[in-house]
C-alpha cells in the first residue's frame, strides 16, 4: 500500500535555520508519509536533499515584484501537483503560502502552514499569504506559540522540526583545531550563524573585550554574508574586531560546510542574540556534538537550554563573560558537555520528529481540510 505523500513548499535560494530543518526532516522522513520537495530556486538546498535521496521538483524562481513570474510560477507549481498528485501541501513561509495557496484551493488540497518565526507586525507578504487561509498550522516553538496568530481560525500545533545528525570522525574536533592552529590549552569560542545583526555578533565582541587579560581564549566567527545587508554587517564587525584589539584571537572562517566538526572543536558555543531566537536549531546542533551553549535568555533558547548543558544570561556584555569564564574549568565544562549530548540528540532525533509531524498530517486527512 502506498504511502500518502506531503509536498514541501519552500523558495530554496538560501541556506539557513528553515533550510537546516528541512534537511534533518529529510533524513528522517521515513514514517507514514512520503515527503517530497518543491523549491522554486536551484542551490545548496535543493543539491543536499537529493544527496538524501529525496524527491525534488525544481521549479522557475518567482518574485513578487514582478507579477508575471508568480503567475508563472503558480501555473509551473499546478502542473507539479497534477503530475505527482500529492495528498497535502505543506508551504514553509508566508512567501510559500502566499504563492501556493490558490493553486492548492483549485486543486482542493489540504493546505498546512509552517510558522518557523514570530510575526509581531504582519507585512504585506504576510497580509497576502493570510488569504488563502490554512486548514492547519504548525509552529517550531512555544515562543513562536505564543505569539499573535498569522491564521487566528485554524488550529496550531506545535511541532519543531529535527535536525542532522551527522556521523563525525572521533578525531574530526582535535583535527580542526590543529588546521586553524587553536593552542591545547585555549578556550575555544564558536559562534555559527547568518551574519544578521540580531545574532548577536557585536554584543559576543563585547563579551570578549570583557574577558579578563589572563584566559586563553580564541573565537571562530562561521558565516558569510549572503544578503548586501549581511555582508555589511560582516565588514562592521570585522572593523570592530580591530576597534576592540581582539587581534588574531577573532578568526572569520567564512561559509563553512563542516559546522559539525566546528562544534566538536569548539569548548563552549556562545550565541548572544539581541532578539529572540524564534526556536534555535543552531543551539540544539551545538549540543548535540556536546558543545555547552552561552546565549541570551530569550525566544526559544529558554526552551532548549538548561542548566545543565549551558547558561541564559541576559543581553550585557559583563555577565555574558562571567558566564564564559566560570565554564572555562575543564571539569565543569566536561561534565556539562555529556549532558548536552543527551540533550540534543533527544529534541533533534530525526525520527521521531518526523513521526510526530506524520501524525498531525494524518489527523488532519483524517478530519478533512
Amino acid at each position: 500500500m502506498s504511502r500518502p505523500i506531503v509536498a514541501h513548499v519552500y523558495p530554496g535560494n538560501m541556506f539557513g535555520g528553515v533550510e537546516s530543518a528541512l534537511l534533518g526532516l529529510a533524513t528522517g522522513a521515513e514514517g507514514a508519509f512520503e515527503h517530497r520537495f518543491v523549491l522554486f530556486w536551484d542551490g545548496p538546498l535543493a543539491e543536499r536533499l537529493e544527496a538524501l535521496g529525496r524527491e525534488v521538483s525544481r521549479l522557475r524562481p518567482a518574485r513578487y515584484s514582478r507579477p508575471a513570474s508568480v503567475l508563472r510560477a503558480q501555473l509551473a507549481l499546478g502542473r507539479e501537483l497534477r503530475r505527482r498528485r500529492p495528498d497535502v501541501l505543506l508551504c514553509h513561509s508566508s512567501w510559500s503560502h502566499a504563492l501556493a495557496a490558490p493553486v492548492a484551493r483549485l486543486t482542493r488540497l489540504p493546505l498546512v502552514f509552517f510558522q518557523h518565526g514570530p510575526i509581531e507586525r504582519p507585512g504585506w507578504l504576510d497580509r497576502l499569504a493570510r488569504r488563502g487561509g490554512a486548514d492547519l498550522v504548525l509552529v517550531n516553538s512555544q515562543h513562536v506559540a505564543r505569539t499573535a496568530p498569522l491564521f487566528p481560525t485554524a488550529k496550531r500545533v506545535v511541532q519543531p522540526l529535527p535536525i542532522v545528525l551527522p556521523e563525525v570522525a572521533p578525531d574530526a574536533g582535535p583535527e580542526a583545531r590543529r588546521a586553524l592552529e587553536v593552542p591545547d590549552d585555549a578556550l575555544l569560542l564558536l559562534i555559527a550563524a547568518r551574519l544578521e545583526a540580531w545574532k548577536g555578533h557585536a554584543l559576543l565582541l563585547d563579551t570578549l573585550a570583557a574577558l579578563p587579560e589572563g584566559l586563553r581564549w580564541r573565537c571562530w566567527i562561521a558565516g558569510a554574508g549572503q544578503t548586501d545587508r549581511e555582508k555589511g554587517h560582516e565588514a562592521a564587525m570585522r572593523a570592530r574586531v580591530t576597534e576592540l584589539g581582539l587581534g588574531d584571537r577573532v578568526r572569520w572562517l567564512g561559509y563553512r560546510n563542516d559546522v559539525p566538526a566546528l562544534m566538536e572543536a569548539a569548548d563552549l558555543y556562545v550565541q548572544p542574540n539581541l532578539g529572540p531566537e524564534p526556536y534555535g536549531l543552531a543551539f540544539v546542533e551545538a549540543l548535540v556534538h556536546g558543545c555547552p551553549v552561552v546565549t541570551t535568555a530569550m525566544g526559544g533558547a529558554l526552551e532548549i537550554v538548561d542548566a545543565e548543558t549551558g547558561m541564559l544570561r541576559p543581553p550585557d556584555p559583563e555577565a555574558l563573560a562571567e558566564a564564559v569564564v566560570s565554564l572555562a574549568d575543564p571539569e565543569r565544562r566536561a561534565s556539562m558537555a555529556a549532558a548536552a549530548r543527551r540533550r540534543g540528540r533527544a529534541l533533534a532525533d530525526p525520527r521521531r520528529r518526523v513521526d510526530e509531524l506524520d501524525a498531525h498530517l494524518a489527523a488532519l486527512l483524517r478530519g478533512g481540510a
